[in-house]
């Protein structure tokens, strides 16, 4: 019979760790080796029959394996900020004597006298200001002490350091920030709204890294455009591969032209520690500067034809697979460093003016709020940057947010505005052929080895498939590389200085001004148009009104208040007239015969009215019986449900307080009052729920989706509507 096992005080590991001269402890140097010497296996197989202490020493070792296969499974900047902090608090500790054994009463000691008293370290910011660590800095060392408490070897039931003397301190703390910042005069503006890109620093920063002409400045400048596009994070970005860059199946029809998107896989990250495959896409921008689909053809035409790195092996997936996007200049297979990636962002923000305490974060930060002052909802944010709350998000609703990507593509969210004139001319097959030019034959094997399962790759098959979309955007935004970085190196390539191309160069040129001129036109007339409809409609107002005021005025002011309405009938004829050559405008005005108002025995001739006012004869001077009106303007005159909202509003209850019911004695005007409620009622209906402009605009929906689309037809689906509605109740 085996000995029975017994208690031991020893703790989850058998040894310490050691701490490195740079502060970072290390997993290799608790156990006391190389993480060579370790295998993938959890540990050697329990002895059978053996002492107690050699069991107890094989389940330490087994313990101390799993923890740090743990450890060296946590994101990069984790284990490189928690091994600083700890570094930091090791060193104090030996400095002043004591054992390094997180506790309560330690730590907060080390919070109070050491941490809260520390500056920042402003090695690059000499000339700033000396601030001590946040409150946010004090926490995060507080995590990352009590993260190595709970792994270094201790007593049973040792107690957490996060207890009672820490979690006071750090109270206190919380409510003595503020005053701390005061009286250090920091800056009021740090991680406020002033943390971002406006479009011109983007569209500056761009430029800067294409005036560089060198390899970083194209790989830092499709980084930038890509994180931007995707909203991730900077070790998102430098982890992306080959294999994960993939083209859009869903294509984006507008003018005519097909726009094929891009898709990146992302598999490991900061909120994504277990290989969960997450998709986010992207589309080609209206700006070509910062489009990501140009930045990133852009680098990849120099790795493969100016820099001349060997091309993509795709027989097999290993000789691909492992081939980096953003890659160091002479080794395709290693991804730039977090340090690389800071330094050239930093240098950057400097040339740029870009004041921001973050670099390779910014994005991350920026393009919410973009998408957020563009109307887009939470949901969709969260569903584009990967932020789940609940399992439904994170492994169902996988689907990609296409309003994100349009919005941060410069368009308007909805599909129907995606137009970019320069994609309608077609660059050249030869042209073509010369950029990536192995590209259809890999695809033609791809498709190959694609209808067998043990040879299918259909990451190279969407990949190549991208590919000859960047070769399309490549060539049709030269054209605009070459007017402002001539002398970039890509552009000194055979390809762009030949014949073939400049002939295809000034085509786009003279393509995009002409799309530009017809689209300042329509805006033109679009914004002439809306502001004659507010004219005409503010004329008929005042015609309507000078034709009330002419019942209540005395014989003195009747000539005034007649040339007054002749000049704005006058003005309502002729302001349509102005863009009636170009066929911009058209406006209907139905004209009657001249009228003869009489007044005290005085007649005038007056030039006719617009529609919208009533065709009436007035009263006699001095009458007692006034003499209602003889006819209402018609639905179709007025046009729309706003007009005759107005128009009912403004006039019908003058109307019916002056003449009573004798305004509409006639047969039609009394028809024509009942088309005018039919209309008025429906919009009244919807008052409550929508609001005014709600109930305007569903109700003027309604007309649009009728037949003729006339305001007759609505009333007359309106009344039929309603007949509807009541016999059905009567038959329930």
């Amino acid at each position: 019979m085996p000995p029975r096992r017994t208690s031991s005080s020893r703790g989850r590991f058998a040894r310490a760790p050691a701490a490195h001269d740079d502060g970072a402890y290390d997993v290799d140097a608790a156990r006391g080796g190389s993480s060579a010497s370790s295998s993938d296996e959890d540990g050697p197989p329990l002895p059978s029959g053996k002492p107690a202490d050699v069991v107890r020493r094989a389940l330490d070792s087994r313990k101390q394996r799993l923890r740090e296969r743990q450890l060296g499974a946590r994101p990069a900047a984790t284990k490189r900020v928690f091994g600083s902090h700890v570094g930091e608090y090791l060193r104090w500790c030996k400095d002043n004597g004591h054992d390094d054994l997180p506790t309560d009463e330690l730590l907060a000691e080390y919070l109070e006298a050491h941490l809260s008293k520390r500056l920042k370290r402003k090695a690059s910011r000499a000339d700033a200001n000396d601030e001590t660590l946040s409150l946010r800095s004090i926490k995060g060392h507080v995590t990352a002490i009590c993260d190595y408490w709970r792994w270094r070897e201790k007593p049973a039931g040792s107690p957490s350091p996060r207890g009672q003397c820490v979690k006071a301190l750090l109270y206190l703390m919380s409510h003595e920030e503020e005053g701390k910042r005061c009286a250090e005069y920091a800056d009021r503006l740090d991680n406020t709204f002033v943390e971002g890109y406006t479009k011109q620093d983007r569209a500056n920063l761009c430029n800067y890294y294409l005036s560089k002409g060198s390899f970083v400045g194209d790989r830092s400048r499709a980084m930038h455009t890509l994180q931007y596009a995707l909203v991730c994070r900077g070790d998102n970005t430098r982890r992306i591969q080959l294999a994960d860059l993939v083209a859009n199946l869903m294509e984006v029809r507008s003018g005519g032209r097909q726009y094929v998107g891009g898709v990146v896989i992302m598999r490991q990250g900061k909120e994504n520690q277990r290989g969960r495959p997450e998709k986010t896409g992207f589309l080609r921008a209206k700006d070509w500067l910062t489009c990501p689909f140009n930045a990133t053809a852009t680098f990849l035409f120099r790795r493969w034809h100016v820099e001349y790195e060997r091309r993509p092996d795709y027989s097999t997936r290993p000789s691909w697979y492992d081939l980096y996007l953003f890659c160091h200049h002479d080794n395709p297979l290693q991804q730039i460093s977090y340090d690389q990636h800071h330094v050239t962002v930093r240098e950057a923000h400097k040339e740029v003016n870009i004041f921001s305490k973050k670099s390779t974060h910014l994005e991350r930060g920026h393009a919410p709020r973009e998408l957020r002052d563009k109307g887009i909802s939470r949901e969709e944010l969260r569903a584009h940057g990967h932020w789940y709350q609940d399992s439904l998000g994170g492994a169902y609703l996988t689907n990609l947010s296409y309003q994100c990507m349009f919005a941060l593509a410069g368009f308007h969210p909805l599909e129907g505005d995606y137009t970019i004139p320069r994609a309608a001319v077609k660059p050249p097959e030869n042209l073509l052929r010369q950029i990536f030019p192995w590209v259809e034959d890999e695809l033609e094997k791809a498709n190959e080895r694609a209808r067998h399962e043990a040879t299918r790759d259909l990451a190279c098959v969407y990949h190549l498939m991208l590919l000859m979309e960047f070769r399309n955007v490549l060539l049709q935004d030269a054209p605009f590389m070459m007017l402002n970085h001539p002398d970039h190196p890509v552009l000194q390539h055979p390809i762009f200085t030949s014949h073939e191309f400049k002939v295809f160069a000034r085509e786009v040129l003279r393509h995009e001004e002409q799309c530009n001129a017809d689209q300042n036109t329509h805006l033109a007339a679009s914004s002439t148009a809306e502001l004659l409809h507010s004219i005409l409609l503010q004329v008929k107002v005042l015609t309507d009104a000078v034709n009330i005021m002419i019942g209540e005025y005395n014989e003195r002011d009747v000539a005034c208040l007649e040339l007054t309405r002749a000049q704005l009938s006058q003005l309502s004829l002729e302001v349509p007239r102005i863009l009636h050559p170009s066929g911009e405008i058209t406006t209907r005005l139905h004209q009657r015969e001249p009228q003869t108002i009489h007044r005290a025995g005085i007649g005038r001739a007056i030039l006719p009215k617009p529609a919208s006012v009533f065709n009436s004869t007035q009263p006699h001077h001095g009458d007692t019986n006034l003499c209602a009106p003889t006819s209402l303007s018609t639905l179709n005159d007025l046009g729309t449900v706003r007009a005759l909202w107005d128009y009912y509003h403004t006039h019908i209850p003058e109307m019916e307080r002056k003449f009573g019911s004798q305004f509409r004695s006639a047969e039609r005007e009394r028809a024509q009052m009942y088309r005018y409620r039919s209309i008025i009622d429906a919009v009244k209906q919807r008052i409550r729920r929508a609001g005014v402009e709600g109930a305007i605009a569903e109700v003027e929906m309604i007309r649009l989706n009728c037949k003729s689309g006339t305001m007759n037809q609505l009333s007359e689906h309106l009344r039929s509507k309603k007949l509807k509605h009541a016999s059905t109740k009567s038959r329930s």
